[in-house]
């Protein structure tokens, strides 16, 4: 119960922070649990490659909804950071600082967040994709 009201909080936040990006925390919690669930499908058939060229599409494709993209950009830098912490695979450029940065801001200034409104979102979004990851994956083993 706790951790549902924390995600509700996150969400909240998130819609703040994100004021042009008119969602109810019911489709921004379905769309991150969808993004997690894409991300760990294309991963497990694809591979990193397969995470680059999923992500790419998304920002080069989706023009209404590219908070999406922003989740799939999270949890694939996440499983990759999982994959160097864990396996010693060597970081995926791609998913480093500096074109991760660039592909995200993109998409907060298009919806007019200035970067402290931006900085916020992803303070609020990356621990609860990151929570996402670390349970869909607990719950395959």
């Amino acid at each position: 119960m706790k951790q549902i009201i924390r995600l509700a909080l996150v969400v909240v936040v998130l819609m703040v922070t994100a004021t042009s990006y008119a969602r109810t925390a019911k489709e921004m919690q379905k769309e991150m649990n969808d993004a997690v669930s894409t991300v760990l499908k294309v991963y497990k058939s694809e591979g990193m490659s397969g995470l680059i060229n999923f992500t790419s599409q998304c920002y080069n494709e989706t023009k209404n909804n590219e908070f999406v993209c922003v989740y799939i950009d999270l949890a694939s830098r996440y499983l990759d950071q999982m994959m160097v912490e864990q396996n010693k695979f060597p970081p995926t450029d791609f998913f480093g600082d500096e074109l991760f940065g660039p592909r995200i801001f993109g998409v907060f200034i298009n919806k007019n967040m200035d970067e402290a409104k931006s900085n916020e979102y992803l303070r609020a979004a990356t621990p609860t994709i990151n929570k996402l990851v670390d349970r869909k994956l607990r719950s395959k083993k």
